[in-house]
């Protein structure tokens, strides 16, 4: 499909040719600073920009506490969207998890501003996802995760950011098989596979992108345990002005990872066996679904999920 003109910006600019689409906490910065680390390929190092879900974001509920962060990171004006990305190299693409969740919104922009592009998605276990996905958030909120998987109808209703969507983020039948559909282009990694296999499959989405391969420098990014949390807590006036006192400020930073692992607590005990095993039920007729849609076997991500695994 041919790029069609975008209003307000010049049209020789550059575009986009290549989106990662989601999903949450499955390894999209990860992957977005693997391909960044490619000669031919330029992805913004601000990831999250959500430009193809401007609507969705500045519909979000005022009481949201993660909305304030969330427009202050995400580029909805075109020209500034588009200027990200008037470079040099073969390939330029950007990296958005509201884009695989935000679908309906999302697909019809993409295909008006950049045409039928290359889509990147990986899919995560939904279990382990959620499960990250409210460690992530853990510090914003006190309540246990089973205290916020009941309040998720309700953020729902509320129209509260989909990163408060712990279990309906993880239904991917309907929100892979619409991108399916859209773009004759579609790679899906799945997270399982690539933390095994990850030069392998660089590789083939090297390949898939029509770069040739390159040996990487692999690092986790974006882990759940998120110091921004706990650098927000330091920083409070009283506790920040002890810090700045007791400690030099190259130390204060150290002292903030050391804190995060002990004031987060440990995921496998956020739910019991009885509560993952529902959670896992939750998701597996959208799975069996997914194996079919993708030809791929899934079984781990619906066989045996308890504690003790």
């Amino acid at each position: 499909m041919e790029q069609q003109q975008v209003s307000g910006v010049n049209n020789n600019f550059r575009k986009p040719n290549f989106l990662i689409v989601g999903a949450a906490k499955a390894g999209t910065t990860s992957l977005a600073n693997y391909l960044n680390q490619h000669p031919d390929i330029f992805i913004p190092e601000a990831k999250e920009l959500r430009f193809f879900v401007k609507d969705t974001i500045l519909k979000t509920n005022p009481k949201d506490p993660l909305l304030e962060g969330i427009l202050k990171s995400s580029v909805l004006d075109e020209d500034d969207y588009f200027a990200l990305f008037q470079r040099k190299e073969k390939l330029l693409g950007e990296a958005s998890v509201h884009y695989l969740y935000h679908y309906e919104e999302a697909i019809p922009k993409i295909k008006k501003y950049l045409g039928d592009i290359p889509i990147i998605i990986v899919l995560r276990n939904p279990v382990d996802r959620a499960i990250s996905n409210y460690e992530y958030l853990k510090g914003i909120h006190t309540r246990s995760f089973s205290k916020e998987l009941k309040l998720e109808e309700s953020r729902i209703n509320e129209q509260f950011n989909a990163f408060w969507y712990y279990k309906q983020l993880g239904l991917y039948y309907k929100q892979v098989n619409a991108y399916l559909k859209a773009f004759k282009q579609v790679k899906v990694i799945i997270f399982e596979d690539f933390v095994k296999n990850q030069q392998t499959e660089m590789d083939e989405l090297f390949k898939f992108l029509g770069v040739s391969p390159i040996s990487l420098n692999f690092k986790i990014h974006n882990q759940s345990v998120n110091h921004s949390i706990i650098r927000r807590f330091v920083n409070k006036t009283r506790i920040s002005s002890l810090f700045n006192f007791l400690l030099p400020s190259n130390k204060k930073e150290h002292i903030i990872k050391k804190l995060t692992p002990i004031l987060v607590s440990n995921k496998k005990n956020h739910l019991t066996d009885d509560e993952l095993i529902e959670l896992k039920t939750f998701f597996k007729e959208d799975t069996l679904n997914l194996e079919s849609l993708l030809n791929v076997k899934l079984d781990n991500w619906y066989i045996n999920y308890t504690n003790k695994t």
